[in-house]
């Protein structure tokens, strides 16, 4: 079996422990993935298990995506960590009859940045229902949407992440008693540009 993947924001926390993962955990499909993130983290994306880097400051991701050959290169499965109607669009672009869109963010893009108003809350769930539910139901040609989220991670988990020595990334190591040094992490994860994830030490070790 030959699957062709898409992480888009392959270079963050979620998404590099996912590129991760795929390729690590799942042989048997014979996996192609193609990560989504700034040129400049192309090298360590590719360090996590990426076949190909695609960047999104260069323009829409489907143009380079597609490629320019005769026959465009299309996708099985697209996963989504940064949401907004632009990645879910890039995917109707380059996914197969058949193919699937799965994010764990929905219709807006880096949710979790801002204080949702009640309405924006509303809207959003309406949003995740409509493409979760409800357009999966209706006859045409377009992506099936699964909109995901990690209900629990089991022992099975976590020996599966054992066996395949599946460890995230660490950008960096805050200690947390350092107030200055806390709040330049905070704006670095909210600047959209940690390479894995950033850690905050409560105490020492040893």
């Amino acid at each position: 079996m030959n699957e062709k993947i898409v992480v888009i924001g392959a270079s963050g926390g979620i998404g590099s422990l996912l590129v991760k993962i795929l390729q690590k955990s799942f042989h048997d499909y014979n996996l192609h993935i193609t990560g989504v993130c700034s040129g400049r983290n192309e090298k360590f994306v590719l360090g996590m298990g990426a076949d190909r880097v695609v960047d999104y400051t260069k323009g829409p991701i489907e143009i380079d995506l597609k490629g320019d050959g005769m026959e465009p290169t299309m996708y099985d499965v697209v996963f989504d960590v940064v949401g907004g109607k632009a990645s879910y669009e890039s995917a109707k672009a380059v996914l197969q009859k058949g193919g699937k869109f799965i994010t764990c963010v929905g219709p807006l893009e880096w949710i979790g940045d801002d204080m949702l108003s009640n309405f924006a809350k509303f809207s959003w769930v309406g949003k995740v229902m409509w493409y979760s539910s409800l357009l999966n139901l209706i006859p045409g040609s377009r992506p099936t949407y699964y909109m995901v989220a990690p209900s629990e991670l089991g022992k099975a988990t976590f020996d599966l992440a054992f066996k395949n020595k599946v460890i995230p990334h660490v950008d960096r190591v805050v200690p947390f008693d350092d107030i200055s040094r806390v709040r330049e992490a905070l704006e670095l994860v909210r600047s959209h540009r940690v390479k894995g994830k950033v850690v905050l030490e409560i105490e020492k070790s040893g």
